[in-house]
């Protein structure tokens, strides 16, 4: 306030005493304003920011902005939060105020596997980290089988069969007795705490007691050179075979040599010639020797060598049938199949074929 063009400061009233002169009085004033501290934390921006002047009974907004990766974690407003907004406005200003945004690191939820393998044993489907449910087959002698997992995201975590395990470490697995399943489950925890849960089933083979042989029935083409199949199951570490196959003169023809094809699992190279001259002139068989380099393992049923041979220009449906002979040497040949440690394995079953010429 200003007396005779002098101020008397910011007084709300003012007296004339004792009044000898002309006077002025003059009132000067101004609106209020109030300051409103606006700050944010590291991951993110508040604009406008820092001390900003609102003048009395004015507005002003706020906008919350995180950088790329983050989050709003939380604005505060005089202390107290007002949730995860991304602005916020001050009406009717009569006081001052802060404001505080606070940001986050955006969690990753990928709680996917980027590679699952086992020893021994392949998984059945082929990985795919949308695959959750696999199954793997085991001979009976296996007792153990390493898992292998690789996160898809570092910072994610895993446990198989609830123990912590380190992406891209293997894990050893006891397996349950011969003839019983194992179940194996890995458990991925994303960063954010999203869960996804591999199982594999280990399927182990029941001790083996009679193997088998299995010619494959087929229908084949006359007069010409057929593949013939012969099937197993049921053998442990096979390590070599002989078998011998009787046919009938009316469909087939006799040779003094065959082309055999070996199969996976116990595929050496590729054809190979096997000559049959050994056998006497009125015998119509078929004598095929052979011995692997590393032992074998067939368990479920699975075609193992096939056998080129010449069918006869005729149809019609003949028997093909494991047999046994006895040599011109005097040496008596029959069926048998050698395991690991060279030794027959005893009671092999042998399933004949019915083939037919057409």
């Amino acid at each position: 306030m200003f007396v005779d063009g002098s101020s008397v400061g910011k007084v709300s009233s003012y007296t004339f005493d004792n009044v000898t002169s002309n006077h002025t009085i003059e009132a000067a004033f101004k609106k209020k304003t109030y300051t409103i501290v606006a700050t944010a934390g590291s991951g993110g921006t508040i604009s406008p920011s820092g001390n900003v002047v609102v003048e009395h009974g004015a507005s002003k907004s706020f906008a919350i902005t995180p950088d790329l990766g983050y989050e709003i974690d939380d604005v505060l407003v005089d202390g107290s939060s007002v949730g995860k907004v991304s602005s916020y406005t001050f009406d009717n200003v009569t006081s001052n105020h802060t404001i505080s945004a606070l940001f986050g690191r955006i969690l990753s939820n990928d709680a996917d596997l980027e590679d699952l393998v086992v020893s021994p044993g392949l998984l059945n489907p082929s990985f795919n980290k949308d695959i959750e449910t696999y199954n793997v087959n085991v001979s009976h002698d296996t007792t153990e089988l390493t898992v292998t997992a690789t996160l898809s995201d570092t910072k994610a975590s895993m446990t198989i069969n609830e123990e912590v395990v380190e992406s891209g470490t293997g894990k050893t697995i006891t397996l349950n007795a011969a003839g019983q399943s194992t179940t194996i489950t890995i458990e991925v925890t994303a960063e954010d705490g999203t869960k996804k849960t591999y199982t594999i089933t280990v399927n182990r083979a029941d001790v083996p007691g009679d193997g088998t042989l299995i010619i494959k029935s087929e229908t084949v083409a006359s007069g010409t050179y057929v593949w013939i199949t012969v099937a197993a199951r049921d053998l442990p570490a096979i390590k070599g075979m002989t078998i011998v196959l009787e046919f009938d003169p009316d469909f087939f023809v006799k040779e003094p040599q065959y082309t055999v094809q070996y199969l996976t699992p116990i595929k050496e190279s590729g054809p190979v010639t096997v000559w049959s001259d050994k056998i006497p002139d009125n015998e119509y068989l078929l004598d095929l020797n052979f011995g692997l380099k590393t032992a074998a393992s067939v368990v479920e049923e699975t075609e193992i060598l096939r056998i080129m041979m010449e069918t006869k220009p005729v149809s019609g449906s003949t028997a093909l049938s494991f047999a046994e002979y006895t040599a011109t040497t005097g040496v008596h040949v029959k069926t048998v199949v050698l395991d690991g440690d060279i030794k027959p394995i005893e009671n092999i079953s042998l399933i004949d074929g019915n083939i037919v010429v057409q």
